[in-house]
This record gives C-alpha cells, structure tokens and sequence, in this order.
C-alpha cells in the first residue's frame, strides 16, 4: 500500500542541487458520530473492514492518529508502548488484512495483532536514522523496510526483508543499496511491491544523473 503525503512538503532529491516542490492534498474525511475524521492513505477510504487508523482532529499534537473498530475508536483499549506508537507516522501501516498493524516507538519498529491483543517485536533502527519507509507485501508474509541514513550508511540508504509466519518475526535480510529518496522533515526512500517476493524501487546514479527501476526476488 503506498503511501501519501498529506501536506505540502519540500522535497529534496539525492542529487543535492536539484529539489522539487510538491503539493498533495487528502480530501477524503468521514464522520464517525459527531467527530469529523481526516482518512489517512494507512487506511483506504474506500476500506469497510472492521478496523481502520484514521487521524485524530481533537489532538493539538500534529501527527496523532487512532485506531477504530466498526466506527468506535479504541485507542484508549491498546497497550501504552502501541498508542504512542500511533503519534509515529512514519511506519504506520495496516496488515493486507486490516487485523494488525505496523508502528515504530521512537526507532523500534514491531506488530500490533490487533485481534490477538500482541505485541511482536521486529527491529530495531539506528538512533541516526533520517528516515524510513515500511510496506508489508501483498499477502502479509514478509515487509520490507528501507532506512535512510546518510552518516552511517555507505550506500545512503538500507533494505530490510523481514520473514513473518502468523505475524510473528522468522529471518531478517538487509542488502546495502542506494534506493532514490526525497528529504523534507525527514527523509522518504520510494518503493513498492510487485506481488508477494519481489521489491521494485528507483535507484539514482549521481554521476550519471540516470535513474533505474530496479526490482529484486526477496
């Protein structure tokens, strides 16, 4: 599931000189009894399964969001390590399934199982990362991270594989590459999913100013 950005944001390329201003707007808000409710690209607008993570509008924090279940919010029901996990957008994003979700506390990245009530640990970034980017796969098997970190990281940024049986960690594979990012307030490397194994992302040769398309069996 890609995800949006709700805001205007300056944006800034890798290539350091060369920067691109975007605008993207979210118009799509439900009402959920009397509380008006801006719908986040986590949960599809369109989505009628029994949860979704929509953004809060009665927080005075900028990036808070809750957790609904068949229209009652539930936020309140979780775990505190998993609510403040939801004032982290940055690696927000519901399971295929809409019955678990992704969250970071500060840079430990885990699982809500939202029906089981469990936390699962999943790693942990370093206290220097710049940015990230989380995406489970079609089927909910395996997600993929990509960080950005420009002091520690040769390659600028780093990929994740991460193996799940019942959302429940298995293996963890990382590969050094240099994924294409963009930089505002934090830093967002591209890519996305083809399928259930394969991971396609944009790469940028800085000498050569030439961009490809690469896609890797994970």
């Amino acid at each position: 599931m890609k995800k949006l950005i709700l805001a205007a944001l300056i944006l800034v390329t890798i290539t350091g000189c060369n920067s691109v201003t975007e605008t993207l707007e979210d118009e799509n808000v439900v009402e959920i009894g009397d509380r008006p409710l801006d719908e986040i690209p986590i949960s599809d607008p369109e989505n009628t399964d029994k949860y979704r993570i929509v953004m809060s509008t009665t927080s005075s924090m900028s990036d808070q969001y809750e957790l609904v279940e068949n229209d009652v919010f539930i936020t309140d029901q979780l775990p505190e390590e998993v609510q403040e996990g939801l004032n982290w957008p940055l690696a927000l994003e519901l399971s295929p399934n809409d019955d678990a979700f992704l969250y970071m506390n500060e840079w430990d990245l885990s699982i809500y199982d939202i029906e089981n009530k469990q936390i699962n640990p999943l790693m942990t970034f370093l206290d220097t990362t710049e940015g990230v980017n989380c995406q489970w796969n079609t089927v909910g098997t395996k997600i993929a991270c990509i960080s950005v970190n420009q002091q520690n990281y040769d390659s600028l940024t780093k990929i994740f594989v991460l193996d799940l049986k019942n959302k429940i960690l298995t293996n963890k594979k990382e590969f050094s590459e240099t994924v294409q990012y963009v930089c505002g307030a934090s830093c967002y490397p591209e890519f996305w999913w083809e399928g259930e194994t394969t991971l396609a992302y944009p790469t940028h040769n800085m000498i050569e100013a030439v961009q490809t398309i690469v896609s890797k069996q994970v």
